[in-house]
């Protein structure tokens, strides 16, 4: 019950005009400010060509309910409430070496929880983790391939 509680709650602030900001997770326990340094953004045309290079692993970390409605082809999907106080579970389900271009997104440009999931990431440590804030409304505005299904 709490975990539908949860991610009704994360989907319902992905959906709003102004999202509320999410807390950084830090699963090290360092204390470390995970919000403080920029993430680096590629744009659509990029991680377009990144893609079509199999230069990067894609992360959708949206809810498994949206994903499984359309993603990225070749997207990974990761909802950020499985990386929250998963360790292990959320290296072996993504399958990258740490040292792996990721690039991760959500729903659009409002969307807080690509940027969190991309915090617990390198956290995890992955070093090269990027983020694509046009999510996937951007990807399908453009009429680029889906794929639906989990």
């Amino acid at each position: 019950m709490a975990t539908a509680a949860l991610l009704l709650g994360l989907t319902v602030n992905c959906l709003r005009p102004e999202p509320l900001a999410l807390a950084a997770f830090d699963p090290s326990g360092t204390g470390k400010n995970l919000s403080s340094a920029t993430l680096p953004e590629i744009t659509l045309a990029t991680l377009q060509g990144m893609i079509d290079r199999h230069e990067a692993r894609v992360v959708d970390a949206r809810p498994s309910a949206f994903f499984a409605l359309g993603h990225v082809p070749g997207a990974i999907n990761l909802p950020l409430t499985e990386l929250q106080g998963q360790k292990p579970a959320g290296e072996v389900r993504l399958s990258a070496a740490k040292e792996d271009l990721l690039v991760v997104y959500c729903s659009d440009v409002s969307c807080p929880v690509a940027k969190s999931a991309a915090r617990i990431l390198e956290t995890l440590g992955y070093r090269r983790v990027m983020l694509f804030p046009g999510g996937w409304y951007a990807w399908k505005k453009a009429g680029l391939p889906v794929e639906t299904g989990p």
